[in-house]
């Protein structure tokens, strides 16, 4: 899952206004990732921690609050919601290489 979401980020990041054609499958791909690398920590015996948990529930409810932007300020939503995207699958493969 996350090369697809990189290679994503990595879209979306060079052109914001891509993300209002893929908004409907977005937040729903956002959620199946978060679910999945948390899914994937308490398999592995990965204990999480408060700052990876307010930054997994920051990019569900970033991803949320995209649907609902408009002009300059969708723009500003989704280069901070690229960031914290990339801080958490960032902040997860740590964790993963660390087991």
């Amino acid at each position: 899952m996350l090369p697809k979401i990189r290679a994503q980020l990595d879209s979306i990041g060079s052109d914001p206004s891509m993300m209002h054609r893929s908004m409907s499958s977005h937040e729903a791909e956002v959620k199946e990732l978060v679910d999945a690398m948390h899914a994937d920590m308490a398999a592995a015996g990965m204990h999480s921690d408060a700052a990876y948990e307010a930054l997994a529930d920051s990019v569900v409810k970033g991803s949320s609050a995209l649907s609902t932007a408009s002009g300059q300020e969708f723009h500003r939503l989704v280069m901070q919601h690229v960031d914290q995207l990339r801080r958490l699958t960032a902040a997860y493969e740590t964790k993963a290489a660390a087991m």
